[in-house]
């Protein structure tokens, strides 16, 4: 009976080590040191303009607080090599709306994942949450889930909503 008790007790904590990481591209990581996610719609009052950096009509490109702008020698902002940024659209007249999150930051992991994890381990994680491999002709290989996607490459990793 003792020796049913411990296979028992083993076969049981064997199974609960191989737990698989399931991504709700919805939320944000909890571990995550992002200010804010894909979705968030975020107040004008609210943005710090000496981490705005305006696109375009309608396009900003939002430098999370953890980061400093390089400044050029004509006195512009430029991304730093390392960073994580966010790309905003005008939401209304008060707010604006998060619909990419930018990583180049290699120190930056998303659901266990970074920029240095092989594809297999990627393709593992993702599809496994329900996420699709797919390929966009405009763009290089991602994982679609409804409106989400997720892009990891060596040199950078992104998260976008589509709006």
């Amino acid at each position: 009976m003792k020796k049913i008790l411990c296979l028992l007790s083993l076969m049981i904590l064997s199974l609960a080590s191989c737990s698989t990481v399931y991504v709700d591209i919805t939320i944000k990581p909890k571990d995550a040191r992002f200010m804010y996610w894909v979705g968030d719609i975020i107040d004008n009052d609210e943005i710090k303009q000496n981490l705005l950096l305006e696109i375009s009509t309608n396009h900003y490109q939002y430098l999370d607080s953890n980061y400093t702008f390089d400044i050029a020698s004509d006195g512009s902002k430029n991304m730093p090599e390392h960073s994580v940024y966010y790309d905003l659209k005008q939401y209304n007249e008060e707010q604006k709306i998060v619909y990419l999150i930018n990583i180049t930051d290699p120190k930056i992991t998303l659901y266990g994942l970074n920029m240095n994890s092989s594809k297999d381990e990627i393709d593992h994680i993702l599809t496994s949450s329900g996420f699709r491999y797919s390929t966009f002709s405009s763009r290089a290989p991602a994982y679609r889930k409804d409106q989400y996607e997720i892009a990891i490459y060596p040199s950078y990793m992104s998260v976008r909503y589509f709006i």
